[in-house]
């Protein structure tokens, strides 16, 4: 048995001392029970996504304190306070993901757990400065005083599209609470399927999610054209904005001979996913924002799944992102996601069935 560990951040030495985790931890867990449920609801999510994520490898795992988020809005540009609440989960030294959690428009809880932005967090919290992160429904920047870093993979890394002055940062390294990963071994996905071959491919601009949906989805029926980017897709098709899902029909047709359907997604339930997933078809999702559908949306390729009695979660390649993502699912209708600080939800998917 391994000895515990301290919990000794070298992100942050100048700020905590190691005595003072443990009370922190005493402190959380004294707190109301409506935060005892909360973080007996992420220790469980936690204990779902451990089937991909490996987090109880971990001796000490910890829940940080949360991340103040916000988001440009599509007309006016004003900044507004995002209704997606950000925490980073520790691993003993360092952070390992980034939690996302709202409700949807049914009032359900959904839970959005990540690695892809854990280097820029780190590297963030060595300077131990106060942070926030600005989404503008695509991208996702971490924000501290007059320096900002791009969490995903296109747009400018330099510049936000607004005045972020009026940004109110907190640091993550504050409130933070112990997570008991293995005492919620009887709540891990019984259930689990990821199909292999869905590559990962990130989008070089803000529009570009269609085209590296079609080149990883081409490529994984064809094992054609493997070294085609999101750029050379749209170059391609000469098509360089965001596309509905009948471009990308015809995108798959011209550069990869496929001809799949796309449906709406109200006919999409959770037994169809369990059905295409384990029989290795990949299902390309269009969304569009919760708040504002004739906006601009996003797509992404749901490439597996994990279940038990009481969970029931998706994992996504999301072009926006450079690693794979595991979102709950609570209900058939509708499936939402955490896109740039906004909340999408499944609007029509294609898929080969």
């Amino acid at each position: 048995m391994k000895t515990r560990k301290k919990f000794v951040s070298i992100l942050c030495a100048a700020a905590l001392l190691v005595s003072a985790l443990p009370a922190a931890a005493a402190e959380k867990t004294e707190t109301n029970n409506a935060s005892t449920d909360f973080y007996m609801q992420v220790e469980s999510f936690l204990q779902n996504a451990d089937v991909e994520y490996g987090i109880s490898k971990y001796d000490n795992v910890f829940l940080g304190g949360e991340i103040p988020a916000y988001y440009v809005e599509d007309e006016t540009g004003a900044l507004q306070t995002s209704s997606i609440h950000y925490y980073p989960i520790f691993g003993d030294d360092s952070v390992i993901g980034l939690l996302e959690t709202y409700n949807d428009e049914n009032g359900n809880q959904v839970f959005y757990y990540s690695k892809a932005h854990c280097k820029t967090i780190n590297n963030f919290l060595k300077e131990n400065v106060p942070i926030a992160v600005v989404g503008n429904g695509t991208s996702l920047f971490v924000v501290s005083n007059n320096k900002t870093e791009n969490l995903t993979e296109a747009g400018n890394t330099a510049n936000l599209p607004c005045e972020y002055s009026e940004v109110i940062c907190s640091s993550p390294l504050n409130n933070l609470h112990s997570l008991n990963i293995a005492a919620h071994q009887q709540s891990r996905a019984a259930d689990s399927y990821m199909i292999s071959g869905v590559l990962r491919h990130t989008q070089h601009e803000t529009w570009a999610c269609w085209a590296a949906c079609v080149a990883s989805y081409g490529y994984f029926y064809t094992e054609k054209n493997y070294t085609y980017t999101s750029k050379v897709v749209a170059d391609k098709m000469n098509w360089h904005d965001y596309a509905t899902m009948s471009k990308v029909k015809s995108a798959l047709k011209s550069l990869y001979g496929i001809s799949h359907p796309y449906y709406s997604a109200s006919n999409l339930h959770t037994s169809n996913l369990i059905r295409y997933i384990s029989n290795d078809k990949p299902i390309m999702a269009g969304l569009v924002k919760s708040t504002n559908s004739s906006a601009p949306g996003h797509m992404v390729i749901i490439r597996g799944y994990a279940s038990n009695s009481s969970f029931f979660g998706l994992s996504i390649m999301d072009p926006a992102e450079s690693e794979y993502a595991l979102v709950s699912v609570s209900t058939d209708n509708p499936i939402t996601f955490p896109i740039g600080a906004q909340v999408y939800k499944l609007n029509e998917y294609l898929v080969n069935g």
